[in-house]
């Protein structure tokens, strides 16, 4: 399982069930992708473009105590409870192996269709 954060004052909780609410990343709302290696293994640090933060930011106000899922195609980045708006636009994952991470950068990077960019479609309240 999982367990992740943002990076903002945001509390963490993995969880087996599934979200109602999603937020798809993309090469075209991040603006990098950073893998640091920590003591326990490496996280990946994405920084949002200046128009996918304020989108990010509406997201978690709207969405405060619900849980969320952060996700790159079918690859789940995190899961969280959000408690707080999230306006830096930066988020990190949870600890994971270099090889790992580098397949998370991947699917961060990829290209997809605008449907699966941003607060996805299907998930929107």
């Amino acid at each position: 399982m999982l367990l992740a954060v943002l990076v903002a004052p945001l509390h963490v909780l993995a969880t087996e069930r599934s979200p109602s609410l999603a937020y798809g990343l993309c090469s075209e709302n991040v603006e990098k992708v950073v893998l640091v290696e920590e003591t326990q293994g490496t996280t990946v640090r994405v920084q949002l473009t200046r128009k996918a933060t304020a989108e990010f930011e509406a997201f978690t106000e709207q969405n405060i105590g619900e849980r969320i899922e952060v996700v790159a195609g079918r690859e789940l980045i995190f899961r969280a409870i959000t408690h707080v708006v999230v306006s830096s636009g930066l988020l990190r994952s949870g600890v994971r192996s270099r090889t790992e991470a580098e397949g998370m950068k991947q699917a961060i990077l990829h290209r997809r269709e605008a449907d699966e960019c941003g607060v996805l479609q299907s998930q929107r309240r």
